[in-house]
């Protein structure tokens, strides 16, 4: 993350489920840790630059949002969201249309997140298998790679929570040979 002041934070998640904060450009170096963040590791980070803030998940299957005042890694984080709602391990995050989080499980969901921790959706298109990665694009579609050998591309509308039922997705998917290994990561470009 690189902040108004232009200085690189570095956001990273141990295998003891801390969340660890550092300006490697200070001198003296400045770290801080989240320390009581997750039960065990984290798995995946997502920052959130004009929230001053990031985005984690973990082995404990949480998705949680951290807030941290003014980039000031001598403050402590504070945790100001927690979602629980997968079956397994949380692989990857990311921020959707409308600011709401997308997270991806080993248990082969998808779930849209609002910012109070409810669910707003939850999409199954990989017949059940562990979904590695996500990328969001910003005209509101979402990008999954998953075990099943596939890459899909799914629509998210950015309108009221009651109106958005099951997304489905767009049509667009990647399949992989049967013999080739699973789509570990996905990203996109914007539109050229």
């Amino acid at each position: 993350v690189i902040v108004d002041r232009g200085e690189l934070i570095v956001i990273a998640g141990t295998c003891f489920g801390q969340v660890l904060l550092w300006q490697p450009d200070r001198s003296p170096r400045v770290a801080s840790a989240v320390r009581d963040g997750h039960a065990y590791g984290v798995l995946s980070i997502c920052a959130l630059e004009a929230e001053a803030g990031f985005i984690t998940t973990s082995e404990d299957r949480a998705v949680r949002v951290w807030t941290l005042p003014d980039w000031a890694l001598e403050a402590t984080a504070t945790c100001t969201m927690a979602g629980f709602g997968h079956r397994s391990r949380i692989w990857a995050c990311c921020v959707v249309a409308g600011g709401h989080i997308a997270s991806a499980g080993e248990d082969g969901l998808i779930i849209i997140w609002n910012r109070d921790g409810s669910q707003r959706a939850t999409l199954g298109g990989h017949a059940g298998q562990s979904l590695w990665s996500l990328s969001a694009s910003p005209d509101g579609r979402l990008i999954s790679g998953s075990a099943d050998c596939s890459a899909r591309v799914w629509s998210i509308p950015n309108n009221e929570p009651s109106t958005l039922e099951t997304p489905e997705t767009d049509g667009s998917v990647l399949g992989m040979d049967a013999a080739a290994d699973h789509v570990w990561t996905v990203d996109h470009l914007p539109g050229i």
